[in-house]
């Protein structure tokens, strides 16, 4: 695995630095609401962010969106999955890479954090 866990953990404090002020931002609770919210982030927010990501090699951002498809879980993905998540994953270019990874702000930390405990990376 090329994703390590200390990567993850900063993917995670960037998602829950980004993610107040979209909360603040955000009027109703739906998909619309959340990117107009992520599209009046300040330059600052989007750029470390997005420099963080895309700093990233290929196979880390890969690794990263299957991670999060991992601990999402709604298809009934288990560690053993791991090597289809990541193939699956590897059709995301850099852009749709973060841009995914900006629709799921909200929950991306969980999602992490699930993924990671279901891969036994702690």
């Amino acid at each position: 695995m090329k994703l390590s866990v200390k990567k993850v953990q900063e993917v995670v404090r960037l998602a829950k630095e980004v993610y107040p002020p979209i909360n603040s931002m955000i009027i109703d609770d739906d998909e619309q609401s959340v990117n107009d919210a992520l599209n009046d982030l300040s330059s600052q927010e989007k750029t470390e962010w997005d420099n963080y990501i895309k700093n990233m090699s290929d196979d880390e951002r890969y690794e990263l969106v299957a991670l999060v498809w991992l601990g999402r879980g709604d298809a009934g993905e288990v560690a053993s999955d791991w090597e289809s998540l990541v193939k699956d994953a590897s059709s995301y270019t850099e852009d749709n890479t973060v841009g995914y990874l900006y629709g799921k702000l909200i929950l991306l930390p969980q999602y992490l954090e699930d993924g990671v405990e279901k891969l036994g990376m702690n």
